[in-house]
Parts: structure tokens; C-alpha cells; sequence
């Protein structure tokens, strides 16, 4: 049977194996819980694996939005020829130079006394 299917079937039969279930589902509220203790079953393994693979995904994509568009900038019509490498070090002394707190920037970047030194 193909997975898909399978996760179909184990979706359709969970209302009715909430009330026979020993552990009593219907009171677990967290949900890595709920889908944990079912883990245990070998009858909604597959189904559980699923909702812990769909738990993980990130919930927003604005960091990933922002480096696209700084590549965009980056990259433009002139200097189309850059290496992959380099577009990649760009981004990263950009990001570097903001520092930890991510509020600084280049201009108002200040070295530590330790950089100082060397």
C-alpha cells in the first residue's frame, strides 16, 4: 500500500481509536504527547512519524525572504558573474559586521579591546 494511503487510513480510523485507547488520548493536551503516545502503536506509527515531520517545519519564512532579497541586491545585472562563494562571503560579512544583537551595522561597529590589541 502506498504511504500516502496509508497515512489517509490512519487519519479516518483516529476518532475511533481515541475512545479504545487505553492511555486515554482524549485527555492529552501537548501535542508531542498525544502524537508520542501513539508512536507506540504499530497502528498509527506511520501517522505519528508524519505529524512529528510536520511539527518541525518552521513556522515562518521572513529570515529566508530577507536573504533572497539580499542576494538580489547582490548579485545584479553587473556583477551576474559572481561565484556562488563569493555572494556567500558577502552575506556573511554583512551579517558579521551587525554583530550579536543584530542592531549595529558597519558604521557604528565598535572592536572589542581584544581585537583592539591584535
Amino acid at each position: 500500500m502506498q504511504k500516502k494511503q496509508i497515512l489517509d487510513n490512519q487519519w479516518r480510523s483516529l476518532p475511533n481509536a481515541q475512545t479504545r485507547h487505553p492511555k486515554g488520548l482524549n485527555e492529552i493536551s501537548e501535542p508531542d504527547n498525544f502524537w508520542s503516545q501513539l508512536l507506540k502503536t504499530e497502528e498509527f506509527s506511520e501517522l505519528a512519524h508524519f505529524a512529528f515531520s510536520t511539527m518541525s517545519l518552521p513556522h515562518a519564512n521572513a529570515d529566508r525572504e530577507q536573504v533572497f532579497g539580499k542576494v538580489i541586491l547582490i548579485k545584479t545585472q553587473i556583477r551576474n558573474q559572481l561565484t556562488v562563494e563569493t555572494v556567500n562571503d558577502t552575506l556573511l560579512a554583512a551579517e558579521s559586521a551587525k554583530g550579536s544583537t543584530r542592531t549595529g551595522n558597519c558604521v557604528n561597529f565598535e572592536p572589542t579591546k581584544k581585537c583592539k590589541a591584535a
